[in-house]
């Protein structure tokens, strides 16, 4: 919350350009507004970023500057500059995508087909994707048989998992797991893919709840 009578810092939008292996590369975080002083930081992937490996943060009373003399690979995540003062404080995220030869956008290695998960065991609905960039999988729910109204994120905890190769384990199938379930993959190039499935759980040897007949197909992804 801004103290009274304060105003929190504002920081400016910026973007990181697609970069490519080796070029240099500079980005002002800006703050226009604020009560000084202002303290700016920047963060990594959720880590704070310090000075070294080709990476020089300059800061000054309201502007801090990432700079990289020579990008690579492991230059690829989250970036998130931080504004901080007496009243508040505020971020901004952005995404570095560092190119190599050549980006490919995301496609199904495995998809996603119906599946039957047994009560109470361990359940694994597939799909494996590749890219370049590594494509981000997330794994998205609509509840019950019907046709699907609206998916909403997959819960991750201690039963239901992502796996390395962007499968979800479901470590005890229960009921309320029955409905579609919709992997999405994207990585910045071209255009995002889904795939969805159909999970049954059989609840005992004669009960089952069918997948319909016909169900969602694989489609693009609107960027």
């Amino acid at each position: 919350m801004p103290a009274i009578g304060g105003v929190p810092p504002l920081i400016q939008p910026f973007e990181f350009p697609p970069a490519s292996i080796g070029q240099l590369l500079y980005i002002p975080c800006v703050v226009s507004s604020g009560d000084m002083p202002i303290r700016i930081t920047w963060r990594k992937d959720g880590q704070v970023i310090i000075s070294g490996s080709g990476v020089t943060i300059e800061s000054k009373e309201f502007m801090s500057s990432l700079q990289i003399s020579s990008v690579s690979l492991k230059h690829n995540g989250n970036y998130t500059c931080i504004a901080s003062n007496a009243a508040a404080t505020v971020s901004r995220e952005r995404q570095l995508i560092v190119r190599g030869e050549r980006a490919v956008p995301p496609r199904f290695v495995v998809q996603p087909n119906n599946q039957d998960g047994i009560y109470g065991k361990a359940g694994v609905l597939n799909c494996s994707v590749d890219g370049y960039p590594p494509p981000k999988v997330m794994w998205k729910h609509a509840k019950g048989s019907g046709n699907p109204q609206q998916y909403h994120p997959v819960p991750l905890t201690g039963r239901i998992q992502i796996l390395p190769n962007s499968s979800l384990l479901i470590r005890h199938v229960l009921e309320e797991d029955i409905g579609y379930y919709l992997c999405q993959a994207s990585n910045g190039v071209g255009t995002d893919i889904s795939k969805a499935m159909f999970l049954t759980v059989k609840s005992s040897p004669s009960t089952y709840l069918k997948a319909p007949v016909t169900g969602p197909q694989t489609k693009p992804m609107a960027n």
